[in-house]
């Protein structure tokens, strides 16, 4: 399908939202609002009804579902184009046989641009880390909300919204480690901190949180985040942190500098990069279920 410049822009990275120059539209009942959802979310592309109808309510759909796609996106034309002419072809949601299909360019829709800069930040992260890590924050800056597609339901939404909600995550925490490489740990540790009340869980994140005070010179607070997820995954998972956490911490007790220190970092090797607490090996949460 061919995408041409659009007057109407798109937000999914929050609530849904859909605007005109100067207005503010609104998308309609939620069912409807998920059908714009499933076709953003597959803009370009024909969409055939019957993956539409699996979208929106999964293996058990009401006996109308097709009588309701094609009512839902005739009230969407209806909204994206008030001002289209009777009889006259639509321009944005098009419909090709039991397919349907919705047209925008590139820049119409926070979801892509924020696809587009966080492609760009990863892509330029070894080579440009000044660079990468504008690029991240652009992507960042699209988000108008913690929950993507709030409000919206059926089974489609709900895998994008869990699929969403980790890329943004690991997007902050990218940024956070380039926070930290580049010399602005306390910046770091700010958004780190933010996390941690939403993911007590995840080890990843409280490692670099740990780092990033480390780094400021807040040993003592390093210290205490280590305890604080141990808390957590003792209480809530009955498992003690992985041993790259512990080892972490182990570095920061007996290799800690007086604050202000020109030592910025626990023991050997660790002085390159957070990559030692940050790459694969690291568990992102407790899922290996690790016992007592």
């Amino acid at each position: 399908m061919r995408m041409p410049d659009s007057p109407v822009q798109y937000e999914l990275l929050g609530l849904v939202r859909v605007s005109r120059p100067g207005q503010q539209l609104i998308p309609g009942p939620p069912m409807q609002t998920a059908l714009l959802a499933a076709l953003l979310l597959r803009t370009g592309t024909w969409v055939e009804r019957a993956d539409l109808i699996r979208s929106l309510w999964g293996d058990a759909p009401p006996s109308g579902a097709h009588g309701l796609v094609a009512t839902y996106a005739a009230r969407l034309r209806k909204i994206l184009e008030p001002d289209r002419p009777r009889r006259t072809a639509p321009r944005l949601l098009l419909s090709r046989g039991a397919a349907y299909g919705l047209q925008a360019a590139p820049d119409d829709a926070d979801l892509w641009r924020f696809h587009r800069a966080l492609t760009q930040a990863r892509r330029t992260r070894d080579t440009h880390p000044a660079a990468a890590r504008s690029a991240y924050r652009c992507a960042l800056a699209e988000w108008h909300g913690h929950v993507p597609l709030l409000a919206v339901p059926g089974p489609l939404a709900l895998v994008e919204r869990h699929r969403l909600t980790g890329m943004r995550l690991s997007a902050q925490l990218e940024l956070a480690e380039l926070d930290v490489q580049l010399g602005a740990p306390g910046e770091a540790a700010e958004a780190l901190e933010a996390l941690g009340a939403e993911n007590p869980h995840h080890e990843r994140l409280y490692g670099l949180w740990m780092l990033a005070l480390y780094r400021e010179g807040r040993t003592a607070e390093a210290l205490a985040v280590y305890q604080r997820i141990r808390r957590s995954l003792v209480r809530d998972l009955g498992v003690d942190p992985g041993p790259i956490l512990t080892t972490l911490q182990s570095r920061i007790l007996h290799a800690a500098p007086a604050p202000g220190s020109s030592r910025a970092v626990p023991g050997h090797g660790w002085q390159r990069s957070t990559a030692e607490i940050s790459g694969p090996q690291l568990p992102t949460s407790t899922a290996d279920h690790r016992r007592k």
